[in-house]
């Protein structure tokens, strides 16, 4: 569990990066039609970040309640 709780967290950074970058490249022009596959690919990891971020605190809340970790 705490395996799980300390490396998920670590997760979102290079997506973050990933992401940032490619909304930074393609602007405005992200929502033309040939792009949407990009624009998907970085919605869903956006909801990967989201995710993993809140698996991590919700683990670490556990974690916390577990005083023999």
């Amino acid at each position: 569990m705490t395996e799980y709780h300390e490396f998920s967290v670590l997760f979102t950074l290079p997506l973050t990066a990933a992401c940032a970058s490619i909304l930074w490249n393609y602007g405005d022009a992200i929502l033309e039609q040939q792009n949407r596959p990009i624009l998907t690919a970085t919605c869903v990891a956006l909801m990967a970040i989201m995710f993993l971020a809140m698996g991590g605190m919700v683990s670490g809340i556990g974690v916390a309640k577990i005083h023999a970790l």
